[in-house]
């Protein structure tokens, strides 16, 4: 016994099946606090670094493809496998005419994969800083992962960046 399909049971399927696929590509999570307010959107990017030179000595650079703009949540710092123990890393968001450079994380002489929480001290409207209270650091500029004292490789670093836009 056959059955028959209506239209709007196929439109209906393709559009349920439509919204999961782009709900699948969509690469962030609405966050919300008690009360409904909205905090944003978490996004996540993806630096990885190719360094060129001598064993030990050798140097790279790289950046997000996309600018942040938002609050830096969470790092996940990958080394890559057989690097100099020597290897050290700074990651920043990149400055401008109009936003200053901000350090979110250095460490030298390391190849330990690891998570990394920054925050910055809150301060007065005079720049007096204020015990005890912590904020996440404003980006708004792309990331930039420095590498020096490393092995020369493809991808002898990767950086994985969560922020709230």
């Amino acid at each position: 016994m056959r059955k028959r399909i209506n239209g709007w049971t196929v439109a209906a399927a393709v559009l349920a099946g439509l919204a999961l696929v782009v709900g699948y590509l969509e690469a962030s999570t609405e966050y919300q606090v008690m009360g409904g307010a909205s905090v944003g959107t978490l996004h996540t990017y993806r630096v990885v670094v190719t360094s060129a030179g001598d064993a030990g000595d050798a140097e790279g650079t790289g950046y997000s493809v996309r600018a942040v703009n938002g609050e830096v949540r969470a790092l996940r710092v990958d080394y890559g496998s057989g690097i100099s123990a020597t290897t050290d890393i700074d990651i920043i968001g990149e400055s401008d005419e109009y936003h200053p450079q901000v350090t979110l994380y250095e460490k030298d002489d390391s190849v330990s994969d690891t998570w990394v929480y920054p925050v910055v001290q809150r301060t007065t409207t005079t720049g007096t800083a204020v015990s005890g209270e912590y904020g996440y650091p404003l980006v708004s500029g792309r990331l930039q992962v420095d590498v020096v004292s490393s092995t020369a490789r493809t991808g002898v670093v990767t950086v994985t960046a969560y922020v709230v836009e």
